[in-house]
């Protein structure tokens, strides 16, 4: 298991209904989640091992918004 942090732009309700059926029905992805209360809004992925950082931002560009790892 793995825990994928990445700062997005995704910051909307209607921006949020977008991306949950993709996150929600991946067989990758055990749980996420958005952090509303933070500037960056920050998104959280608890996946398998398959599932990587790289098809992440994938999957959050073809969707339309952006995403970028979080440095420590």
């Amino acid at each position: 298991m793995q825990l994928i942090i990445l700062k997005t732009n995704i910051s909307t309700p209607k921006a949020l209904k977008t991306i949950a059926p993709c996150f929600n029905y991946h067989p990758e992805i055990i749980d996420w989640s958005i952090d509303w209360q933070e500037s960056d809004h920050v998104l959280r992925i608890e996946s398998t091992e398959k599932f990587s950082i790289q098809e992440t931002l994938k999957y959050i560009e073809l969707m339309g918004f952006q995403g970028e790892t979080m440095l420590d």
